[in-house]
């Protein structure tokens, strides 16, 4: 096995964050994701051109959540949703949200239709699977994907403590996930001198 370097990231291919507006988390972390390694591929660093060429999250969203959910407050399963972008990949944001729709504009929320010709979407995407998933089970591992240039999506279950954070979240040992709330993110590098080791 490699050693592994002190620190290591990926945000230099990270398109501008796109805001969500309800329980989309999951979805947006994987077109971020799927977004994160187009640009990898094509050695692309420039933020305009990864946010032009970024994906989706409202069509994977619109893929796994259930029939009767119109205003986007389910919490999708991330290993499903994982699956599903293996298996059918996901369309570029411009031919689902983009211009009309949230988060191009503010003047359409999708959640309770689908814009455009989904069959068409469904047809593009195809093309822009991945090759691959791999679980990661401890903080070495997780190291060793980023430093592979793998974005992480992580989630769980998360205290208080995060959402009064700044630009650094140090949660405590004694917390307890008391908020219920599950959330979902994008892990896109990591620093082993920064706070005594930390995750970006």
């Amino acid at each position: 096995r490699d050693i592994l370097p002190t620190r290591h990231t990926m945000k230099q291919y990270t398109s501008y964050v796109h805001l969500q507006l309800g329980s989309e988390c999951v979805a947006y972390t994987y077109a971020t994701a799927r977004s994160i390694l187009w640009a990898y591929n094509k050695g692309i660093t420039d933020k305009e051109t990864i946010s032009s060429n970024s994906f989706s999250p409202f069509f994977i969203y619109y893929r796994n959540k259930p029939l009767d959910d119109r205003n986007c407050s389910s919490h999708l399963d991330m290993v499903r949703v994982g699956y599903d972008v293996l298996n059918h990949g996901v369309a570029p944001i411009f031919d689902v949200e983009c211009p009309d729709a949230w988060p191009c504009s503010d003047s359409s929320n999708l959640c309770h239709r689908y814009p455009g010709k989904y069959s068409m979407d469904v047809n593009k995407a195809a093309y822009y699977r991945l090759d691959d998933l791999v679980r990661v089970a401890n903080i070495e591992q997780l190291k060793q994907a980023l430093v592979d240039n793998m974005p992480v999506v992580i989630g769980g279950f998360y205290p208080y403590s995060l959402e009064e954070a700044g630009a650094v979240w140090d949660p405590k040992s004694a917390e307890k996930d008391t908020t219920k709330k599950g959330h979902s993110m994008e892990l896109v590098g990591y620093d082993d001198n920064k706070y005594g080791s930390a995750v970006e």
